[in-house]
């Protein structure tokens, strides 16, 4: 871990920001989702047979 340290003591570092990200509240991620879950499920059991 020194030898690291010692390498990249002389690198500035630069100052961190805030970032504030605001997302459409319209589009539901959760439904679409969802819906991709039921339809994978669902290939799933097409190919399940039963003995």
């Amino acid at each position: 871990m020194e030898t690291i340290t010692n390498l990249i003591k002389d690198t500035p570092i630069p100052k961190m920001v805030k970032v504030r990200q605001n997302f459409d509240k319209t589009y539901t991620l959760g439904s679409f989702i969802s819906s991709v879950c039921i339809f994978v499920l669902a290939l799933i059991g097409a190919l399940v047979i039963p003995l």
